[in-house]
C-alpha cells in the first residue's frame, strides 16, 4: 500500500473527525463508535503494512456502514464523507 494512499485515508479520518466535532445533536453511542472505529483504522493504516492491514481491517468496512446508516438521515453530509472513506478503503482492498 504507497504511503499516500495512507495519507489520504488519514486526511478523510481527519475530516470525519473535524465534521464529528461540529456536528449538532449526534447520537452520543453512535458517534462513540464511530470515533472508536476512526482511531483503530488509523492506527492500522500507521502502523501496519501491506497485508497485516488488509487482515486487521477486515471488519472496518462493516462498522462504517452501520455508522453510515446511523447518520444517513441526520447529518447526510457526514454520512456522505463516510462512504467515501469506505470507498477508499475497498478500492485498497481493505
Amino acid at each position: 500500500m504507497a504511503s499516500s494512499d495512507i495519507q489520504r485515508l488519514v486526511r478523510s479520518i481527519e475530516l470525519l473527525r473535524s465534521q464529528l466535532d461540529g456536528a449538532i445533536s449526534l447520537d452520543p453511542g453512535a458517534a462513540a463508535r464511530l470515533r472508536t472505529t476512526l482511531s483503530e483504522i488509523e492506527t492500522t493504516l500507521v502502523g501496519e503494512h501491506s497485508e497485516s492491514v488488509k487482515t486487521s481491517a477486515a471488519g472496518f468496512g462493516h462498522r462504517l456502514t452501520a455508522a453510515t446508516r446511523d447518520f444517513e438521515d441526520s447529518h447526510p453530509a457526514l454520512a456522505g464523507t463516510l462512504g467515501s472513506l469506505i470507498d477508499a478503503l475497498a478500492r485498497m482492498g481493505i
